[in-house]
């Protein structure tokens, strides 16, 4: 037996945030090449900071999907 599935989707969720990043490049320690791995993973998730915006929910242009099932009836 088949099943054939449409599917319309047309709202996205989108999330926001807002980073430090460019303020941690201007730090000299950022762009060290003696530093190690390590020692500048430490630092940078040390410093980082990441600041959710918000979230916003819209209609996007809509997306169709088509799917074929398709089971063995006993």
């Amino acid at each position: 037996m088949a099943m054939p599935m449409l599917t319309l989707v047309n709202k996205l969720k989108a999330y926001g945030y807002a980073t430090n990043i460019e303020t941690l490049m201007d730090d000299p320690y950022f762009w060290d090449s003696t530093t190690s791995n390590q020692e500048w993973d430490e630092w940078f998730y040390g410093n980082l900071q990441i600041t959710p915006m918000g979230s916003r929910t819209f209609n996007s242009g809509v997306s169709i999907g088509f799917d074929g099932r398709v089971s063995r009836h006993q």
